[in-house]
């Protein structure tokens, strides 16, 4: 949490407004009931713009998100939503009862989180069904002008919350079952690599073939098929049943096949040498 503190205004607007504050975040997300408090209607004038000015340098940035994070929690948007594993001040952080924010911001992009802080009825992405109702989001409007510079600020630190992507296999499970899909519609250049867990020439290739899936990512697809699960597929490409085998396909034409190789030998100079026959 930031150690920055409220500006005086912010302070000023928050004592005048303390009990709209509280009743505006009991409803955040469903937390609270839409009958415990009423809700202040904006009027025209009153309307804040929907765009979140980007600041100037990295400096000011990383003050905004700390500024944001410090909103966050001064607001009470911690008694709707949880951000990882981290605990709101003087709660336990299963008490916040509403979504977990830590990954807001790979979910939305900036304006779509400042609408859904802005826009009672703006629809908002998932979990859906923990922050809206029958599609509308729960979120009542900030609709105070005084309140922008700290609504601009948690904006930004909503954006910064991102998870980190799962890291994805280089080389593609493919079944009978899900070949079409996986390989047919690609439109590329695919590998199809047949093995089982008793060929011990396949375990010695799956390494190999692990490293070049992502030296070759770009211009490859790396597919790996379990031999006994997938008879239909033994049966369409390798019907000697010589493994392992290493089929290349490009517009679901073989281009070319290898069978076998030398478990007692590094594998991966012969391979790289075939490969290189259809990806230079």
């Amino acid at each position: 949490m930031g150690t920055s503190r409220p500006s005086a205004r912010g302070n000023e607007w928050r004592l005048n407004h303390a009990g709209t504050l509280l009743a505006l975040c009991a409803l955040l997300s469903g937390c609270g009931k839409p009958t415990d408090y009423p809700l202040v209607e904006a009027t025209p004038n009153s309307t804040p713009t929907k765009t979140v000015e980007s600041p100037k340098n990295d400096a000011e940035q990383k003050l905004a998100v700390e500024r944001g994070h410090n909103a966050f929690h001064t607001y009470g948007c911690w008694h709707c939503h949880t951000i990882g594993d981290e605990e709101a001040p003087g709660i336990h952080n299963e008490l916040a009862m509403g979504p977990d924010m830590a990954d807001v911001g790979s979910r939305l992009g900036r304006e779509e989180i400042l609408q859904s802080i802005l826009d009672p009825n703006a629809v908002i992405a998932e979990p859906r069904e923990q922050h809206t109702a029958e599609g509308i989001s729960l979120m009542p409007a900030f609709d105070d002008p005084q309140a922008m510079d700290d609504i601009r600020d948690i904006v930004l630190f909503l954006q910064q919350c991102k998870l980190p992507k799962p890291s994805q296999p280089e080389m593609t499970q493919v079944t009978d079952e899900n070949f079409g899909d996986t390989v047919e519609k690609h439109d590329g250049m695919v590998l199809l690599y047949f093995w089982a867990e008793w060929c011990f020439a396949c375990l010695a290739v799956g390494p190999t073939l692990k490293e070049l899936a992502h030296d070759y990512r770009v211009q490859i697809k790396f597919c790996k098929i379990e031999i006994d699960e997938n008879p239909v597929l033994v049966e369409k490409f390798v019907p000697d049943r010589s493994f392992p085998c290493l089929v290349i396909l490009k517009n679901n034409k073989v281009l070319g096949r290898h069978h076998g190789i030398d478990p007692d030998t590094d594998p991966t100079p012969l391979i790289k040498d075939w490969l290189k026959k259809f990806a230079p």
